[in-house]
């Protein structure tokens, strides 16, 4: 059963121990819904664990999370329709060009190639809400349509995303991540930059409501960083956006609010600002430092 809850995601007592070892422990917290929240936190902290928790990979050994209302322990399948994951590992297709790389998630995600298959899916659906849908020629027709408040009870099994072609989602994604002009070339020849942007191209091909990031700039030198930074920037408020990462600036400069982590144990939550002010610290940098160490008392 759905929980009614304003948080998008919802954490309760999360823990997930192998054997005695306790990667995650007891930890709650929520994000808001349109919020970019920053895992922080050194190697071995837990961050990566949670994300494979919350997209459903692992289970919990005790505690539950809900995406949108979903359990995490009930509701796999639901909460595998709203989200997806752009790992710590770059997963593309190396023998696959860009374009075939977001092109196979999309047929993963069953988002129909051409219009008349939508066409098609539309035809199946009862009353006034279909007629309209059929003879609305453009994207843009379709989505003012299926946004209208009075036919959401007709359209409440389809989403927007279904309405637009492939093709066309593709195309926005290339553009968007400043793909277009190796579109054609195969990823494995790509620079860990370009890569980088590719993996979160295919994570939001079938827009996502919620999204992990693990470690989306690891590895990635100076210059590389700052424009992927860019790509995550322009998502903000559009999409719950998780992401997990061990540099201080990027939390800082990306985040709505951070929760450092240290031991699988959730230390902090605040804004950086907040963080900084809590500990009397110089800086943001400074602030970890004491929270981590153990200069600070948590809660």
């Amino acid at each position: 059963m759905k929980e009614k809850s304003k948080a998008m995601i919802k954490i309760e007592n999360l823990t997930k121990k192998y054997g005695d070892f306790f990667a995650v422990d007891d930890i709650s917290f929520e994000i808001k819904k349109g919020e970019t929240f920053a895992l922080l936190g050194v190697n071995g902290a837990g961050k990566t664990t949670i994300i494979k928790m919350l997209s459903c990979l692992i289970q919990p050994t005790e505690g539950d999370a809900f995406l949108n209302g979903w359990s995490i322990k009930k509701d796999s399948n639901k909460i595998k329709q709203i989200i997806n994951v752009s790992p710590q590992e770059t997963a593309v297709a190396g023998n696959l060009t860009v374009r075939e790389n977001i092109e196979f998630i999309g047929e993963i995600y069953g988002i129909p190639k051409k219009l008349f298959s939508l066409n098609a899916k539309i035809n199946k659906l009862q009353g006034a809400s279909s007629n309209k849908l059929l003879s609305a020629n453009t994207k843009d027709e379709k989505i003012q349509i299926i946004s209208s408040k009075k036919l959401k009870k007709d359209l409440q099994e389809i989403r927007i995303s279904e309405f637009v072609p492939l093709s066309a989602k593709v195309d926005s994604l290339i553009k968007q991540f400043g793909l277009f002009e190796v579109q054609n070339k195969k990823a494995k020849l790509l620079s860990g930059g370009m890569q980088r942007r590719l993996s979160i191209a295919m994570a939001l091909v079938s827009d996502p409501q919620i999204l992990f990031l693990d470690e989306p700039t690891l590895g990635l030198d100076v210059l590389a960083r700052r424009e992927l930074w860019k790509n995550i920037r322009a998502l903000q408020g559009k999409v719950t956006i998780l992401l997990t990462t061990h540099y201080m600036e990027e939390a800082e400069s990306l985040s709505d609010r951070v929760g450092i982590m240290a031991h699988g144990k959730m230390l902090q939550i605040g804004t950086p600002a907040e963080l900084v002010k809590k500990t009397k610290a110089k800086n943001f940098e400074d602030a970890f430092i004491k929270i981590a160490g153990g200069e600070v008392d948590n809660a």
